[in-house]
């Protein structure tokens, strides 16, 4: 009984080690358009084997900002006249970029997800 056991054991983690299963790994940018991630020297990750997080793309929010001042503030009215605020309010912006794109020469923490077709690019390094 033993033995089968012991068996069992030993094809069930084969099983698991022929599966190529997901895993951490560093890679540094080499290029941005189209973008290449050079993993080691003979794994060349290119932009159709990469999954973007994030972290490490250009996107857009929306935002309001509050501020608070001591004296009076001027702003410009919807018809061009001024008006003056006094204490806190919020500006309305209605959005800010974040460029956060990827630039050569980062490196950057990659999970290479099960059978090793893709990669998700987390974060940098750092």
């Amino acid at each position: 009984m033993g033995d089968l056991v012991e068996s069992m054991k030993k094809a069930a983690l084969e099983a698991v080690g022929n599966s190529d299963p997901s895993c951490v790994m560093y890679g540094k940018v080499i290029q941005v358009s189209p973008l290449q991630i050079q993993v080691n020297v003979k794994l060349i990750l290119q932009a159709e084997q990469l999954v973007l997080t994030r972290n490490v793309t250009d996107y857009t929010i929306d935002v309001t900002a509050t501020t608070a001042y001591a004296g009076g503030h001027k702003h410009e009215d919807s018809l061009g006249g001024e008006t003056t605020s006094n204490g806190s309010h919020s500006h309305s912006i209605s959005s800010i970029k974040i460029l956060n794109a990827l630039k050569v020469g980062e490196e950057v923490i990659l999970i290479r997800q099960a059978g090793g077709q893709e990669y998700i690019v987390l974060d940098r390094v750092g």
